[in-house]
């Protein structure tokens, strides 16, 4: 009996760990942000082959309008068709919505489907004003986001570098200072 018990936990355990070694590597999106040459909300139209996709561009943060052939509507609504290219195959139906951070590549659109394709749905209220108003003007910051501490820690989850009178800082949203008392309390200093 126990070894059963001990071979089923061995399976399991091999199973997390095997899940955990194909997980994105978790970078601020603010970051990508930064370093990318565009980014937008954008439908997913059609799979045209197995990395190349049809997509529609909804909204449009940053980037040029012109080398993406987007024709304006009213109020930042836009019609395009775009060729997107990834470098794995998004497992998506069509109709689905994506924020996505991409990089001109030999003249196209290229995104890796990890991390710089996030599923509308999952994109939180925070990430969402921070692609509309608060990334850009901290982006002179962005090297001051490290990859270690804050993966995990308030700042991930409820903040974004700005900068004032010349010295970089994260914002102090409600959500950052209850995260930040919260783990102090606690003993966890993140």
């Amino acid at each position: 009996m126990l070894t059963n018990i001990l071979w089923h936990f061995l399976i399991l355990e091999t199973f997390v760990i095997e899940i955990l070694s194909t997980e994105c590597k978790r970078v601020h999106t603010q970051k990508l942000h930064c370093t990318s040459d565009y980014v937008f909300i954008a439908r997913l139209t059609e799979q045209v082959n197995v990395t190349e996709y049809r997509i529609s561009i909804m909204s449009l943060y940053k980037g040029n309008k012109m080398e993406l052939n987007i024709t304006e509507h009213s109020n930042q609504n836009y019609h395009s068709s775009v060729f997107l290219n990834t470098d794995k195959p998004l497992i998506m139906k069509p109709g689905t919505e994506f924020l996505i951070f991409a990089r001109k590549k030999n003249g196209n659109v290229f995104a890796e489907k990890c991390p710089r394709i996030m599923q509308w749905t999952y994109v939180t209220s925070l990430q969402r004003d921070g692609v509309d108003k608060f990334y850009q003007p901290g982006c002179d910051c962005i090297d001051e986001i490290g990859d270690y501490r804050i993966t995990m820690g308030c700042e991930f989850k409820y903040s974004y570098m700005t900068k004032f009178k010349g010295k970089c800082f994260w914002a102090r949203t409600k959500d950052y200072k209850n995260c930040k008392w919260k783990n102090y309390a606690f003993g966890r200093h993140l």
